[in-house]
C-alpha cells in the first residue's frame, strides 16, 4: 500500500512538472508567434503602401 501511494505521488509530481514545462513552452511560443505576426503585419502594410502609392 505504501509503495503504491509513493508511486502515485511520483506520477503526480511528474505530471505537474510536465504541466509546468508545457505552460512555460506555450507562453514562449505564443510570444514568438506574436512577434513574428507583428513583423509580418508591418511588412505587409509597408508593401501595400508601396504598391498602392
Amino acid at each position: 500500500m505504501y509503495i503504491h501511494r509513493d508511486a502515485d505521488c511520483d506520477a503526480l509530481f511528474f505530471v505537474s512538472e510536465i504541466m509546468f514545462i508545457s505552460s512555460r513552452f506555450v507562453k514562449f511560443w505564443s510570444f514568438v508567434v506574436d512577434e513574428i505576426y507583428m513583423v509580418c503585419l508591418t511588412e505587409l502594410v509597408g508593401w501595400l503602401s508601396v504598391i498602392f502609392t
